[in-house]
């Protein structure tokens, strides 16, 4: 499957995968690793799937996260075997899976004309670039790797909460 998605659409593509972790693992380990790495083609997880995986994980290989992917959640199967299962007659369950298709094609265009002039006139007003992100995204997972335990500020801060409640909660 993914030796024909690389012939069909080349370099630079994703795979999402609810499985992704055993996934790439498996193509690493099979003989179109080389194909695969030159193609510069990566996994990642799907959105719904995503929010199962520990928080670094989400951070490297979350839709949300990745170049090119925008607001697609990667769970078109998802949505036809949910379309599939549906008890109405076939012709319907495509029309809604061809709407729900056409609606989120519409939706990314809309969003796209809408705000890439605002985002980038943002941007340039607080000063950030797009390497930001990806340097705070780095940073994000750079602390949860690090976090052995919740900040001691943390701990203290909750604590100090908890017992104002308490002294609220006595008067």
């Amino acid at each position: 499957m993914t030796n024909k998605i690389l012939d069909v659409y080349g370099a630079n593509g994703a795979t999402g995968y609810d499985i992704r972790c055993l996934y790439s693992k498996t193509v690493v380990r099979s003989s179109i690793s080389a194909k695969a790495v030159s193609f510069q083609h990566h996994f990642v997880v799907n959105s719904f799937h995503g929010h199962a995986h520990n928080c670094c994980c989400q951070l490297q290989f979350h839709p949300l996260y990745q170049k090119g992917l925008g607001l697609e959640d990667l769970e078109t199967c998802e949505h036809i075997f949910s379309a599939l299962n549906a008890i109405s007659p076939v012709i319907h369950k495509y029309l809604e899976l061809s709407k729900f298709l056409c609606n989120n094609y519409k939706q990314v265009l809309h969003i796209i004309n809408k705000f890439t002039l605002t985002a980038k006139e943002l941007k340039t007003q607080l000063g950030i670039s797009d390497a930001d992100f990806k340097c705070w995204n780095a940073e994000e997972a750079e602390y949860l790797e690090n976090l052995k335990r919740e900040p001691d500020f943390d701990i203290q801060s909750t604590a100090y909460v908890e017992a104002l409640q308490s002294l609220l909660a006595a008067k």
